[in-house]
């Protein structure tokens, strides 16, 4: 229960990062931990209090946490590949993230946004991918020379 709590909490302090960075930048002096021109965001600010809106996008930014700390236990199976690690972490963490990202409010609802989205989302997980793996791979090399001597 207590790697859930820190995933959890994990994704709200990126989230709440993430949408300090994007107010900042597109916000026009006003924060929102959503977009105004998606339609999750639009939705959330004709029905909603400020309030409750930032709870709303803590508590998907939070599961958006808990969903790549449960995906991540893909790569305790021993007896797969890498390949197959790979593909199902990553088709996974996909298929998960893209509906938080829409409740999120992070874009507009539009297959040019998704594609977009679908992009930047490949994009980092492959970035992220080959930190860890030569990461890894140098730490496994270590480990392999340590015990030849």
């Amino acid at each position: 229960m207590k790697p859930l709590m820190n995933d959890f909490c994990t994704g709200v302090v990126i989230g709440t990062v993430i949408s300090v960075i994007f107010s900042s930048i597109f916000g026009q002096g006003q924060y929102s931990p959503v977009s105004p021109v998606s339609l999750m965001g639009r939705i959330y600010e004709a029905h909603l209090s400020e309030p409750l809106i930032m709870l709303i996008a803590a508590v998907i930014w939070g599961i958006i946490g808990v969903l790549f700390g449960l995906g991540s236990m893909i790569y305790d199976a021993s007896d797969w590949s890498l390949l197959k690690k790979t593909v199902l972490h990553i088709v996974i963490c996909y298929i998960g993230f893209l509906p938080l990202a829409i409740l999120a409010g992070w874009f507009p609802l539009t297959l040019a946004d998704i594609l977009f989205f679908t992009g930047i989302f490949i994009f980092v997980y492959a970035i992220i991918w080959i930190v860890n793996y030569f990461k890894n791979k140098a730490l496994v090399d270590m480990i392999n020379k340590k015990l030849n001597q």
